[in-house]
């Protein structure tokens, strides 16, 4: 079956996220560490492990094709001043345990998105509930 995947695809912690939203660092992680020495004798060692955990996941949302509304971007801040707390991330069908990355704040970093010339978008003024908002949430896997 295809067609459109719908919202409820995403979700992080029970907070649904438009499936617009990228995964910007997907394919920038190994599950495979290394390090490298030499010692005096001049050969080298090389020593190397499978990883658990760790790989970061950076949600971007930008507007104006993907955004966050008020109630979203509400939820999320709970989730995230949480110290601590795991979460399930659920990306197009796969589950993650997941943290937000403190580490490399903001963890959830939000942005009323103006528009061109830094106005709101006509109607969404007089209507808190329907502004959009940029967003990048930093999470990382553990």
């Amino acid at each position: 079956m295809s067609g459109p995947i719908p919202d409820s695809a995403n979700s992080l912690g029970g907070v649904v996220l438009p499936v617009q939203g990228v995964w910007t660092d997907r394919g920038q992680w190994s599950p495979v560490g290394m390090a490298t020495r030499r010692p005096l004798s001049g050969s080298l060692h090389v020593y190397y492990a499978g990883l658990s955990g760790g790989r970061p996941i950076t949600l971007s949302y930008q507007p104006p094709l993907s955004w966050l509304l008020p109630a979203t971007v509400d939820a999320l801040r709970v989730l995230a001043d949480v110290p601590g707390a795991t979460y399930t991330l659920t990306w197009l069908g796969a589950d993650y345990t997941v943290m937000f990355n403190h580490a490399q704040p903001p963890a959830l970093n939000v942005e009323l998105y103006t528009g061109a010339g830094g106005v709101i978008p006509s109607g969404h003024a007089d209507d808190p509930d329907r502004l959009h908002y940029a967003a990048v949430i930093n999470l990382i896997e553990v």
